[in-house]
C-alpha cells in the first residue's frame, strides 16, 4: 500500500464522521436521462450514479457534504472522492462527474433534502474543482427554484 492509498483511506474515514457531528449532509445522485424521442416530451429511460465517497471498508458511497440549502441557487457539494486506478472501483473520475449532454441524453443532479424534497441541479460553469488530489468539489446551481422534481 503506497502513501497515496493510505491517505485516501484515512480521508475517507474522517469524512465519515461528519454525519454524526451533525453536518448538513443529503442524498446525491447523478442522473443520465435517455429520451426516446424529443428531450422533456418523449418517454426517458434514467439511470442514477451516486455521488459521494466510499467507506474506506465496506466501500458503500457515503453521501457527501452540501453547502447550502434547498432554496440557495447555487451550493457546494463535496469532498468527493476521486477515481484511484490502484484502489479500483473505488472514488470517480471526472468524465463521471461532469460527462457533458449527447444526442437524446441529458445529465441532472438530483438532491434529495430532509423531508423528502427532490431538486434539480446543473454542474456550474467551472463548477468542478479537482485540483487537490485527494477530492473533488463540485458546484452545483439549481435548474429551477420554484418548484421541486
Amino acid at each position: 500500500m503506497n502513501v497515496r492509498q493510505v491517505a485516501l483511506k484515512a480521508l475517507a474515514a474522517t469524512r465519515g464522521i461528519a454525519p454524526a457531528m451533525g453536518f448538513h449532509v443529503v442524498g446525491v445522485v447523478l442522473r443520465t436521462a435517455t429520451w426516446q424521442g424529443n428531450i422533456e416530451t418523449g418517454t426517458m429511460t434514467a439511470s442514477d450514479l451516486v455521488i459521494g465517497h466510499p467507506h474506506p471498508v465496506t466501500g458503500v458511497i457515503l453521501p457527501p457534504h452540501v453547502q447550502g440549502g434547498p432554496a440557495d441557487p447555487v451550493l457546494k457539494v463535496g469532498p468527493v472522492t476521486p477515481f484511484d486506478p490502484v484502489a479500483a472501483p473505488r472514488g470517480f473520475t471526472l468524465a463521471q462527474l461532469n460527462p457533458g449532454d449527447g444526442v437524446q441524453r441529458e445529465y441532472y443532479f438530483r438532491i434529495t433534502w430532509p423531508g423528502g424534497l427532490v431538486k434539480r441541479y446543473q454542474l456550474a460553469p467551472r463548477g468542478l474543482d479537482a485540483t487537490r488530489p485527494l477530492h473533488v468539489m463540485l458546484t452545483l446551481e439549481a435548474v429551477d427554484l420554484d418548484f421541486a422534481f
